[in-house]
């Protein structure tokens, strides 16, 4: 499906990195499994599974979703510049 998607914030821990995403057009309807639509950047090992980013972000979200410190889960976050970075392309589940 293409549409635009804004990158808001970089969050992570010492397990894995993803990038929330939000869609710019509020009207798709986009089919997801996941609670926080993201991107998944990295693990630390091949045993963490990328599907672990949802979990992440719903802890960080749930934990106030403070930018710019460690929260007591070890989190961290940084903001995408100003309200996140625009981008067009084609989102589907992989």
């Amino acid at each position: 499906m293409k549409t635009d998607v804004q990158l808001k914030n970089v969050v992570w821990d010492d397990r894995l990195m993803a990038i929330q995403v939000g869609l710019e057009n509020n009207t798709v309807d986009l089919p997801t499994a996941n609670d926080v639509l993201h991107v998944t950047v990295g693990t630390a090992n091949p045993r963490i599974l990328p599907v672990e980013s949802n979990v992440l972000l719903v802890d960080w979200l749930t934990g106030g979703g403070a930018v710019g410190v460690v929260n007591s889960k070890g989190m961290q976050a940084l903001a995408l510049s100003g309200n996140g970075t625009v981008v067009s392309g084609t989102v589907s589940a992989f």
